[in-house]
């Protein structure tokens, strides 16, 4: 699977607040695509707090489905996994309609 095709698909889920404390299992679409639900129905999203705990929530998933991380000097490799972790929040987030750049950390480049 290329690392370069994972999506997280955040869902607005039925789950309770059990759910968001365990990691929900990626998965993969009829395209080939990698995804994992995030959960976001416990969160104010109209709040800071709210905003940055998604904005944290979608990066684990993000990493979760791109990673594992790669070593240190696998320079290639971490670069392309940055970017589908980077794409994947972009797209969870655009899918959500919400402006998560006011309460999203940086990401953590090398």
């Amino acid at each position: 699977m290329n690392i370069a095709t994972a999506l997280v698909a955040a869902a607005l889920s039925a789950f309770g607040a059990t759910a968001a404390a365990q990691p929900a299992p990626v998965s993969e679409t009829p395209d080939g695509r990698l995804q994992t639900h995030v959960e976001v129905s416990d969160l104010d999203l109209a709040s800071p707090q709210g905003s940055a705990a998604l904005a944290h929530r979608l990066r684990a998933a993000a990493e979760r489905v791109c990673g594992p991380e790669p070593q240190l000097m696998e320079f290639r490799r971490r670069r392309a996994y940055r970017d589908c972790v980077d794409q994947a929040v972009a797209e969870a987030t655009s899918s959500l309609h919400v402006d998560l750049a006011s309460s999203a950390p940086p990401s953590n480049r090398r």
